[in-house]
């Protein structure tokens, strides 16, 4: 420990060289590792290790990464640093605590010869984790170094923790990085906390059953005295008993498999349902941690003493396919009393009366195999789920049969050949008209206080109100957290007046619009899914925001309207059609023409319209504006950049955002971003004067394509001189609902590398 402590004293008359410190804050955001260790090289070190549980240093020897690759030099950045982010430098400690106080018990070696072996199994499906299809690649570099070090002693010495310690044990590591754990990790969970349970139950016989069931029983207690159950404790023992077994068993691939086979024909029922009104918890993140959400929420409502009248579910809206499981927003939750009132961090919410495809199984494992053979089964049997969002609803009726384990799949649907129920979808020119508006941001639980807001600003000012009061919603659940939704509220006005802010003035004018409407409050969610499918079967495609029309006086039986502008296009219904009721390849086959022909109708109508107002054609109108609005947003960028403001740069990108630069690791996501530029000013780069010019600028669809140039000059802590730098890029800007750019791709390259001059 003293030569370690003395290599570190030299390394720190030693700047270690920039591109490694950029590559460890880079490894360590990918990690979520707050802290970094102290960076130690010396000619004596055989293989790079950590050590220090106070304060952690990494060893590294000398000219190690002179041979490795920059894929191969961020491996092992990211295996070492690993070791930190799980805490078996703490372990480690402990573990020769107990070998110098136990140093006469020879099973002390056998055991911390294993715990080391599974340490770095954990290590590698940690990095694992954060690399996932890129796993492959990491197994080659251990390959590599074990070729390497397979001549040199391995053994790291007192308290240091390597990367590769063991040759013959290397087979067994390689092995597990052949596994994708990265997509069962809630599974790996399940099974660790169940033979855990089933180890203890082992050594105290007994004990363990009786304590699972007292602790399950207490839940039912509790559960069954908010719902107003009558059930009898010794019914509700026995459902216990008879579960015990089944609970106890350990999750396994295996068992998974069966699952696979055993519902391959689930059966799926359609049912309707009533109003569900029911006390919500909202989460961001991974839906890996619902079962968690799930505790909070229970205790949440108990604390708050509000009486629940329904199983627990869970409630799904973002798309896996688009938005990143870091952005992903679900709801947990109960049904409650209408009325019941709650404190934050609950909301309340209101399901219109609704008809829904649904499914019950029993001993569910990893829902995410059922949900993919519950859609299977919907395709089979002509249905038409609807999404968002998707539920799950966990049932706890302890009279019913292994109720423990019954998990209820739901999403609104109907069949293709009926249609949804009392869906009747007409097409109609709306009127003009003016309208008093405020602009709203965040969840859609705050409607009903928005439109009394509105409601009484009106009347305060005496405004002579035209119509019903609205609301018009342009974001998708689905792609967007609530806390981002954009949206308004108004009401309809004889004429325009001034009004104070917040508060706007809109002027709707006439366009071609479907409408449904269905009975119940304003506040209630209802079938928009449905609604748009229905409508595109009718030939019309949506082109504009969805809007909702509350009618009818309190007490009235009061009515909401579905609207949406479209505009019909020629054949697109029965293309839908064949898309929904023809075999896969025809399906295909459809869609493929769907869309050339949507894109080719969409382009010639746009085309028309600009040639009707401006007598110029579209491609004229849009290169040369596009161009202008580009240049306006690089010129906005590149001042934030120059002020090293992180929250007004990342205004300019979209959460999907992907940077491909040429001298470091490609960055993926908006968060990762932010931890780039945070990494940026903790090493004290600074950029100077920026300047962005565009070459040439393109449209197509929804996106815009730019190919520039930049320059940039700045300092950095690492680099006694300030530098210059110039190069080429290729951007991808993807238009916002607001008129808005922001980049989703970037890819650029520099003519000059200043760290190597």
């Amino acid at each position: 420990m003293l030569q370690l402590r003395r290599w570190h004293q030299m390394q720190k008359k030693h700047d270690i060289p920039q591109w490694f410190h950029e590559l460890l804050v880079d490894t360590a955001q990918h990690l979520g590792l707050q802290r970094l260790p102290a960076i130690v090289f010396s000619n004596k070190a055989v293989t790079p290790a950590v050590y220090g549980v106070f304060r952690p240093v990494m060893l590294l020897p000398a000219n190690y990464f002179d041979n490795l690759s920059e894929e191969e030099a961020a491996h092992v950045l990211l295996h070492e640093l690993a070791h930190l982010k799980r805490g078996d430098l703490w372990l480690h400690g402990i573990c020769l605590i107990l070998q110098i106080v136990y140093w006469f018990n020879p099973l002390i070696l056998w055991v911390q010869r294993q715990m080391k072996h599974v340490r770095e199994i954990c290590c590698d499906l940690t990095v694992a984790n954060v690399l996932r299809e890129k796993t492959a690649a990491y197994r080659r570099t251990l390959l590599n170094t074990a070729k390497e070090l397979l001549t040199e002693n391995l053994e790291p010495g007192l308290g240091l923790l390597g990367v590769f310690e063991e040759p013959f044990r290397l087979v067994t590591r390689l092995r597990w990085l052949e596994k994708k754990t990265w997509e069962y990790r809630r599974l790996m969970l399940v099974t660790a906390v169940t033979a855990g349970l089933v180890v203890t139950a082992c050594f105290l016989p007994m004990a363990g059953v009786r304590s699972a069931n007292k602790d399950q029983l207490a839940m039912v207690d509790e559960m069954s005295t908010q719902r107003g159950d009558d059930v009898s404790r010794s019914a509700a023992m026995e459902s216990l008993d008879e579960n015990t077994t089944t609970q106890n068993q350990p999750n396994t691939g295996l068992q998974i498999a069966r699952q696979d086979e055993k519902y391959a024909g689930m059966e799926i029922h359609l049912r309707k349902t009533g109003p569900l009104t029911a006390a919500v918890l909202p989460k961001v993140g991974s839906y890996d941690h619902v079962i968690e959400s799930l505790t909070e929420a229970f205790r949440t409502i108990k604390q708050q003493k509000i009486k629940v009248t329904g199983d627990p579910f869970v409630r799904f809206f973002s798309d896996p396919d688009k938005v990143p499981p870091n952005r992903r927003y679900y709801e947990v939750g109960f049904p409650v009393k209408s009325g019941t009132k709650v404190q934050p961090p609950l909301e309340i919410i209101r399901v219109a009366p609704s008809q829904v495809v649904t499914t019950t199984v029993r001993e569910a494992g990893d829902t995410e195999i059922l949900w993919t053979k519950f859609f299977e089964e919907c395709e089979k049997q002509g249905l038409v789920p609807g999404f968002p969002p998707a539920v799950e609803i966990y049932k706890m009726d302890v009279e019913e049969e292994n109720s423990w384990q019954a998990t209820e799949l739901q999403v609104m649907g109907y069949r293709f050949a009926e249609g949804y129920p009392g869906l009747a979808v007409k097409v109609f020119d709306s009127k003009p008209f003016n309208a008093v508006v405020l602009p709203m941001y965040g969840s859609y639980s705050q409607i009903p206080v928005a439109l009394e807001r509105v409601k009484k600003y009106v009347r305060s000012k005496n405004m002579n109100p035209e119509g019903k009061l609205f609301g018009q919603f342009f974001t998708d659940p689905s792609e967007t957290i609530p806390s981002e939704y954009r949206w308004l509220v108004g009401c309809a006005i004889d004429k325009p007046v001034e009004v104070e802010e917040p508060f706007e003035i809109h002027d709707f004018a006439s366009m071609q619009v479907a409408s449904a409407t269905f009975s119940g409050e304003h506040w209630y969610e209802y079938p928009w899914t449905p609604f748009i499918v229905q409508s595109v079967l009718m030939g019309r495609i949506p082109i504009g925001a969805a809007m909702e029309f509350y009618h009818g006086k309190e007490g009235d039986h009061p009515q909401v309207e579905l609207r949406i502008p479209v505009m019909y296009m020629p054949n697109v219904g029965e293309s839908a059609i064949k898309m929904a009721e023809g075999t896969p390849e025809e399906a295909k086959e459809a869609g493929e023409q769907f869309g050339k022909e949507m894109a080719e109708w969409g382009r010639n109508f746009a085309d028309q319209m600009v040639r009707q107002t401006t007598g110029k054609s579209l491609a004229e109108i849009e290169n040369s504006e596009l161009y202008d609005a580009i240049r306006a947003v690089n010129e906005q960028l590149d001042r934030a950049m120059i002020e090293g403001d992180v929250d007004e740069i990342l205004k300019y990108y979209t959460d999907d955002v992907i940077l491909k630069p040429e001298m470091a690791p490609e960055i993926n996501g908006l968060d990762a971003l932010r931890h780039h530029l945070q990494g940026d000013i903790y090493a004290q780069f600074s950029i100077k004067s920026l300047n962005s010019k565009s070459i040439d600028v393109w449209k197509c669809g929804d996106l815009v394509y730019e190919v520039g140039t930049f320059a940039l000059s700045g300092t950095a802590k690492r680099i006694s001189q300030p530098f210059a730098q110039n190069g080429k890029s290729f951007t991808i800007w993807r238009r916002q609902p607001d008129g808005s750019f922001k980049m989703a791709y970037s890819i650029y390259n520099s003519d000059t590398n200043p760290f190597e001059n």
